[in-house]
């Protein structure tokens, strides 16, 4: 997360804002998932209509679309907190009429308020405190700041040679309209007539052969953690597939020498929803020939809109596979807990491994889980009526399955599904290999009912974010190191 400046910090934040759908506007209050696998519900944006004309790229300052090219915008989240959301505001609309200029699309909680100013050569000035619009019943105002101390006009200036659109002063979103206590305020705000260029993600050779690999590894809550992932090797190019959850199929390439293979960091696996993935930790992985296995020497991750990790892993071991017909390992629930807003969530962990180790077929692997009320043992059935996304009953299920809402990799939220006369919930491994069917028998988690945790799911709810290079872990009011260390 980048650093807000001293300046900056000491502005005092009036109420708790909270980021939500809310049609045209994002709610203040009552936050939606903030988990990246949600985000696609979360950003609803409301694009403002574009005008006819579009920007020229150098020249005339025109009406147009003009795309978010630098700065960051900061806005008060669950916690009471400032964080980046700057990836929620991709661009703004700008319409050009004389010495006239409007700009909608500055403002976080509505996003299609609009502001009125006046062009004078290349600058363009706004009053400051002009209202946004409401949002329950909240007025939202939009103040500059050349200090960050005091309001003062807004001002824009226009560089025709860059084609771009710089504020010269702080953009607060506030409460008043003329007390600088933002909600939202823009850190630096450049926007350019030029639509930026997608970056390249990494093209597999459609000639290359990809081999499956199970992957096993443990996540920063020393909980265990299973994954697919594919290798091919053209040369000394390493391609592998399958680091990231949310976009499974995109690549990484590397570079071979000897047994050591290398990625480079921040290789762009592609966009989920608003945001950019990128395979930002690198990796060395170092080849077994005799094992056919590839280990890691350091943490390996993804990362989205720059905090966001959507799979973490520590000791991370592939492992080639082989089908045949094998007992699957035990899988495991690791945990059922209470958040305050959207219930109970089951953790658990289906290892891609048999009892011996080997890597099983992803394809070929499922689990089920059971629940057991004074011991009478029923197994768990999801349907669309509590699960919106699912589109028939599901019982058995496929190994990694996500529809991207209510079921994850490793997690599964129960919705009205859950019961309190659950005494003990249950999962069971069922392997298909080699024409044959193998089943663990149920490995039963006891419900303590008396210490479900309320309001924060480790697993699934925790924030993480980048500060100076390192990996934090936000965890309610505490923070943690990669490593699982509480930071003071």
């Amino acid at each position: 997360m980048k650093k807000i400046t001293s300046l900056l910090c000491a502005l005092m934040v009036l109420m708790s804002v909270n980021a939500a759908p809310a049609g045209a506007t994002r709610e203040l209050g009552k936050p939606d998932k903030i988990e990246l696998q949600a985000a696609p519900r979360l950003m609803q944006l409301v694009a403002a209509q574009p005008s006819n004309r579009a920007p020229q790229a150098d020249g005339e300052f025109v009406s147009g679309t003009y795309y978010t090219a630098e700065g960051s915008l900061y806005a008060v989240r669950g916690d009471s907190s400032f964080q980046d959301v700057t990836f929620a505001m991709p661009s703004i609309e700008v319409v050009v009429e004389g010495d006239n200029v409007a700009i909608t699309g500055l403002s976080y909680y509505i996003p299609q308020g609009t502001i009125n100013g006046k062009k004078a050569g290349n600058v363009i000035t706004f009053a400051s405190g002009q209202s946004l619009g409401t949002v329950q019943g909240h007025e939202l105002f939009l103040l500059g700041s050349a200090d960050g101390k005091t309001p003062s006009d807004i001002t824009f200036e226009w560089d025709p040679e860059a084609g771009t659109l710089t504020a010269g002063t702080l953009l607060a979103e506030c409460l008043s309209a003329t007390t600088l206590q933002p909600l939202a305020f823009w850190q630096v705000a450049i926007f350019s007539a030029t639509e930026p260029e997608e970056p390249d993600t990494v093209a597999i050779p459609e000639s290359l052969e990809l081999k499956e690999y199970a992957m096993t590894y443990t996540d920063y809550q020393k909980n265990p953690g299973s994954g697919s992932a594919f290798i091919g090797i053209d040369g000394n190019d390493v391609y592998m597939v399958g680091f990231s959850t949310f976009l499974p199929e995109a690549a990484v390439k590397g570079t071979k020498e000897g047994n050591t293979i290398t990625f480079a960091p921040n290789q762009y696996l592609g966009a989920y929803g608003p945001y950019d993935v990128y395979f930002v930790s690198g990796a060395v992985f170092e080849y077994n020939a005799d094992q056919d296995t590839y280990t890691a020497s350091s943490e390996v991750y993804s990362l989205a809109d720059g905090k966001y990790i959507d799979r973490y892993t520590s000791g991370l071991v592939l492992k080639g596979v082989v089908e045949r017909a094998v007992m699957p390992a035990n899988p495991s629930i690791t945990g059922l807990v209470k958040d305050k807003s959207y219930g109970y969530i089951i953790t658990f962990n289906v290892p891609n491994v048999d009892v011996n180790g080997e890597g099983l077929v992803a394809s070929k692997l499922y689990y089920e889980l059971f629940t057991d009320i004074d011991g009478t043992v029923e197994p768990l059935t999801f349907t669309p009526a509590t699960h919106t996304y699912l589109e028939e009953e599901l019982t058995v299920i496929p190994f990694g399955f996500t529809e991207n809402y209510d079921f994850y990799d490793s997690r599964i939220y129960l919705n009205d599904l859950y019961s309190a006369d659950w005494d003990k919930l249950g999962i069971k491994s069922i392997y298909f290999g080699g024409d044959a069917e193998n089943a663990t028998e149920i490995q039963w988690y006891t419900i303590d009912k008396g210490q479900a945790v309320d309001n924060i799911n480790a697993a699934a709810k925790a924030m993480k974010v980048i500060v100076n290079g390192q990996l934090i872990i936000r965890q309610g009011e505490k923070t943690y190191n990669a490593n699982g260390v509480e930071v003071k």
